[in-house]
């Protein structure tokens, strides 16, 4: 064999070692297709492993497949579909109050501010008044009673017989500013309100100051709770209660009608009692008609008041 000879047999053994690798890297490759996974050992032998598992080192020859645990899951967990899986809804512990224009009403008292809650300990110790909070019946009137208040203060007609009642008086009693700083606290400054009612027993009589044991409701001026009496708020109707309603908010937004005799005519024109008026007596015609908000407001600010 001469020697061009044999440089071509080399050539041609080294290029069938070759293709042997290839097809034996190939045959090792296809094996493994298909979401498997291939490990060399360390003597390079190689191993596939399974989808979910992962390969390890096992001394010198071998490799070990251990199944890899899914962050997030917890063991034995299943993913809810659409259709049968419910989120849960967590029940508040306190119903909704409502609002009524600027006044956003609560019946939890447990989270109020501190003065809240300083009146309302003077009201239990001083006074002896049992407070309790709004539930079922009871809360569903007052919500009816503050969507009354909302619709009337919300509304053009109010402003516009709010601005009439010097026509018929000449100015507010127990107030010095004006009527546009009157509606503003009504309709556009934010104010919550705490709202609790209060059962008369002998043990808890609950007497104001100015009162003889029977008032519905009390208030305490440029502070946020109301209380209210349970019985006055189970029979009296929603135009009543809202006319109570916005007569003690008004006194927790500071409005007074201080050292006056009820019912007469300074008292039903100071601002507390006239704005509870107009609530009470407003009807359908007094939205639209200029003539029927002028009957109303000559009626609060002549004699209407009780």
């Amino acid at each position: 064999m001469d020697r061009k000879t044999k440089w071509i047999f080399r050539g041609c053994m080294m290029l069938a070692f070759c293709l042997s690798l290839t097809l034996l890297a190939d045959a090792a490759w296809a094996r493994c297709r298909r979401g498997w996974r291939s490990y060399r050992a360390k003597n390079g032998r190689s191993f596939c492993c399974p989808p979910g598992t992962k390969g390890y080192y096992r001394g010198y020859r071998g490799i070990s497949c251990k199944r890899v645990a899914r962050r997030g899951r917890r063991r034995g967990y299943r993913r809810p579909t659409r259709r049968s899986y419910r989120r849960p809804t967590r029940r508040p512990r306190f119903e909704r109050a409502g609002y009524a224009g600027s006044l956003r009403f609560s019946f939890n008292s447990i989270q109020a501010n501190a003065a809240v809650r300083r009146v309302k300990t003077k009201y239990f110790h001083r006074k002896r008044c049992r407070v309790v909070g709004l539930y079922g019946r009871s809360a569903q009137k007052f919500r009816s009673a503050a969507a009354r208040i909302n619709r009337v203060i919300s509304s053009r007609g109010f402003s516009n017989a709010m601005h009439m009642h010097h026509r018929y008086y000449r100015r507010w009693e127990r107030y010095n500013g004006s009527t546009k700083k009157i509606l503003y606290h009504i309709q556009r400054r934010r104010w919550k309100v705490v709202v609790n009612s209060f059962a008369r027993t002998r043990k808890y009589p609950c007497r104001a100051d100015v009162a003889n044991g029977h008032t519905n409701a009390f208030a305490n001026l440029g502070v946020g709770f109301l209380l209210i009496s349970k019985n006055y708020l189970n029979r009296a109707n929603v135009r009543d209660l809202a006319r109570t309603v916005i007569h003690e908010a008004m006194h927790t937004l500071g409005y007074s009608h201080r050292g006056l005799p009820a019912w007469r005519k300074r008292y039903n024109n100071t601002v507390p009692p006239f704005v509870g008026c107009l609530v009470k007596y407003w009807n359908n015609a007094a939205y639209r008609s200029r003539s029927a908000q002028a009957k109303i407001v000559r009626y609060c600010t002549t004699g209407g008041g009780k």
